[in-house]
C-alpha cells in the first residue's frame, strides 16, 4: 500500500518522525498536562476511593504531515 495513495496514516502523540520518514499527520497532546491529571487523580482516588469516575477530556493541536490524502470524490458522493 502506498501512503497517502492507498490509505491515510494518523497518530496521537504529536512526537515528530524520525528521519527518513514521512511525517505523520498527529494530533498533539500535552503530555506533561496529561501526566499531572494523572497523578492528581490517583491521588483523589486514594483519598477517595468511593468518588464517582471521571471523564477528563484533553485539547490536542492537528499536526499536518504528509501521510493523509484529500477526501476521495468517490466517497463523498451519495
Amino acid at each position: 500500500l502506498r501512503i497517502p495513495d492507498d490509505i491515510s496514516i494518523t497518530g496521537f502523540d504529536g512526537n515528530e518522525a524520525p528521519v527518513g520518514l514521512p511525517a505523520l499527520a498527529t494530533a498533539a497532546v500535552p503530555n506533561e498536562h496529561i501526566g499531572e491529571g494523572a497523578v492528581a487523580q490517583l491521588i483523589s482516588r486514594l483519598l477517595y476511593p468511593r468518588s464517582p469516575r471521571r471523564k477528563i477530556l484533553v485539547a490536542t493541536a492537528l499536526v499536518e504531515g504528509t501521510t493523509v490524502a484529500a477526501p476521495s470524490r468517490e466517497r463523498g458522493a451519495a
